[in-house]
């Protein structure tokens, strides 16, 4: 949808219950949100919102369901979209075994037109399961340079709000991590002024980046005023590296790069020592976890306890196994009363890291206003299947969504005010052919991921 054609737009969302998250967690039980262009106007009664502004161009009957703020991912791979169902040689267990085996294979048997597809197939499932809001975190060792537009120009055709990066890393030789710094470098200057798109500066992680890349960065974070996107402590053998070859740990290393800001997004946090807490809480840091991906690599989790203790609260993302928040939450709580053995805990830390951390995060990465329904934020809107069984307060909506919302499909996705899903039904684009089109190139990547492994054998023989 061009310009002309989004200005001075004015739609209604009404008959719903809606969710506002706003500053008193207010509820209508039969509301309607009032929104132009972009941004909300005013929430009330369906009653008074359609007397005050009568006709509208476009107007959605949530017809009783919840009415909540769009999700935001706090921490996305796009790429891994092929490995569903890729089947490999079995290899020793352990963390760093799956990276090499895995994900350092598939992410160099990419190209351009995968790169694409697999951000489409990422975004089209992020707009059916309500996250409206994206931080990816990008590798493509065989196509780096352009990989970013390429998986804007997905982005953009299903209108999901993006933070996105390239992987910088020494793995693949110098030449491939100055590609990467320079990919890196002109999406953020290309997006600096961009209203859904923005780029952050990503690193893989300490144990796989020289100090010379790490100083390069630093340069450009520090020319551009942007953060780091970066996985830390994710695995004992990240910290290992870190203390064995710099007599750090990770975040001392970073620090010492002068790297770290309130923009620094860092992914996991499992095997951190305590004077981590501390820089974290002194730049201002943030960081996300992700509980399935976190029991899929049997790498621990992150110490939420300690996190609050010093002042630092997480956000949630996925880390690739899919873009659906809604899964993620649900997995959170279980893991949390698993690790300590205490049915009490958990209920409200994931949900809080979702709902109430990862706008904030936005907030400080881009100065959009998200993640509440109340006048001047984005018009960032979900409307799920759930129709409420129970009375909804503003003191029990977190049990609602983890014990209503999340088992139920989204309706409707609204993203920057357009309409992106409407019954199920996603606008604009031709969903068949696009996982048609997936299965044929899926089926490419495999091979060149097979004939890897094929040559690393050999060469192990």
């Amino acid at each position: 949808m061009g310009f002309k054609e989004r200005f001075n737009m004015n739609s209604i969302i009404k008959n719903g219950y809606i969710i506002t998250n706003d500053d008193k967690n207010r509820v209508y039980k039969d509301g309607a949100i009032y929104y132009e262009n972009d941004k909300i106007v005013e929430i009330g009664s369906t009653e008074d919102i359609s007397n005050k502004y009568g006709q509208v161009e476009h107007e959605i009957d949530a017809d009783g369901r919840v009415v909540m703020p769009g999700l935001i991912n706090g921490h996305m791979h796009f790429y891994s979209a092929f490995a569903t169902g890729i089947s490999l040689e079995p290899f020793p267990p352990g963390f760093v075994n799956v990276l090499e085996n895995l994900w350092w294979k598939l992410d160099r048997a990419l190209f351009k037109e995968d790169v694409y597809y697999s951000a489409l197939l990422g975004y089209i499932q992020a707009v059916r399961s309500g996250t409206t809001t994206v931080i990816d975190h990008h590798a493509s060792p065989a196509y780096i340079t352009g990989s970013l537009d390429e998986i804007e120009r997905a982005g953009r055709q299903l209108g999901v709000r993006s933070s996105l990066c390239y992987e910088v890393t020494d793995r693949n030789g110098q030449e491939g991590a100055e590609l990467g710094l320079k990919e890196n470098e002109n999406y953020i200057r290309k997006t600096k002024s961009d209203d859904l798109f923005s780029g952050l500066l990503g690193l893989h992680a300490s144990f796989t980046v020289s100090n010379d890349s790490l100083d390069h960065a630093t340069n450009i974070v520090k020319e551009l005023d942007t953060g780091i996107h970066v996985h830390v402590a994710e695995g004992k053998a990240d910290m290992d590296h870190a203390r064995e070859n710099f007599d750090k740990t990770v975040l001392q290393r970073f620090e010492a790069h002068d790297l770290l800001n309130s923009k620094s997004v860092l992914a996991h946090g499992i095997h951190l020592e305590d004077v981590d807490y501390g820089i974290m809480k002194k730049h201002d840091i943030n960081i996300t976890h992700q509980p399935r991906s976190n029991m899929n690599n049997a790498v621990g989790m992150m110490n939420f306890d300690k996190m609050l203790e010093n002042g630092v609260n997480p956000g949630l993302g996925t880390d690739g196994m899919s873009a659906d928040m809604k899964a993620e939450v649900m997995v959170g709580p279980l893991l949390l009363k698993h690790h300590q053995k205490n049915n009490i805990v958990g209920f409200i830390e994931p949900y809080n890291a979702l709902i109430n951390q990862n706008p904030v995060i936005m907030k400080k990465l881009t100065g959009v206003d998200l993640g509440k329904l109340m006048p001047d934020f984005k018009a960032d809107i979900i409307i799920s299947d759930y129709r409420p069984k129970t009375p909804i307060t503003p003191d029990n909506t977190a049990g609602h969504f983890m014990f209503g919302v999340i088992n139920e499909p989204v309706h409707s996705t609204i993203i920057n005010g357009e309409i992106r899903m409407l019954d199920h039904k996603i606008k604009n684009i031709d969903e068949r052919a696009i996982h048609e089109k997936s299965m044929e190139l899926a089926e490419k990547v495999w091979n060149r991921v097979s004939e890897m492994h094929s040559i690393f054998r050999n060469f192990s023989d």
